[in-house]
């Protein structure tokens, strides 16, 4: 009987063990918590990103609705450059981060410095526009297409078209439309740096970087500057 007992007892407790939940270790603790830890930091992110897009959307749609509001920061060629897209850059560049302990100094020669970016791209385009590089409406047409697709199919990209159709009241034609000139800038870019390839990266007597290259165009543009503050 007392070994009966036992057997029952032996049993009893492999079952216990057997149907009892195996604790974590410590190193799967720690890689829950950096991964939770990560996730909450991306929807951090995409929220801070999210307001930012919503501020300055809403101010290119009042300038769009009167356009006696527009700021110019700079005037490439027929190319301008608002003001606004300069500041979008610099928050942008901070998302997650306190700007305002950036002193006045700083920010404004990071403002300098992505001005002086943005005057070399739309000399780029206004050379592409010389050149016949500038993209056709048509290849504009299916990037907007697809653009349009992507709000659709992607969660946080419909959110974010949401929330700016929201503020700005805009319709979901005329929110992908607000991106076409960076659609724009984006292909006649690609379409010059391959014209670059073509006639300046291989050739020893005229070889140039592409950085060079875009500082060379706009060494031939007319800029026009005016003050950031």
């Amino acid at each position: 009987m007392k070994k009966f007992f036992i057997a029952i007892i032996c049993t009893l407790c492999i079952f216990s063990v057997g149907c009892k939940k195996p604790q974590k270790t410590t190193i799967e603790k720690k890689e829950e918590e950096t991964t939770r830890a990560i996730k909450e930091n991306e929807e951090s992110f995409k929220n801070d990103s999210l307001e930012i897009v919503k501020k300055f959307k809403k101010i290119q749609s009042e300038e769009e609705k009167d356009p006696s509001k527009i700021e110019i920061a700079a005037t490439v060629d027929n190319e301008k450059i608002n003001k606004w897209e300069v500041e979008f850059v610099l928050e942008s560049r901070y998302i997650g981060k306190d700007l305002t302990k950036l002193s006045e100094e700083s920010k404004q020669k990071e403002k300098d410095d992505i001005l002086n970016t943005m005057i070399q791209k739309a000399a780029a385009v206004s050379f592409a526009r010389k050149n016949n590089l500038f993209p056709t409406d048509e290849v504009i047409h299916a990037a907007t297409g697809k653009l349009k697709e992507n709000v659709k199919n992607d969660e946080y990209e419909a959110k974010k078209a949401k929330e700016v159709m929201k503020v700005t009241s805009w319709n979901m034609d005329e929110y992908v439309n607000s991106y076409k000139k960076d659609i724009e800038e984006a292909f006649a870019i690609e379409n010059v740096y391959k014209y670059y390839k073509e006639n300046y990266e291989s050739k020893e007597d005229n070889k140039l970087t592409f950085s060079e290259f875009l500082k060379e165009l706009t060494s031939k543009s007319k800029v026009e500057k005016n003050d950031l503050h």
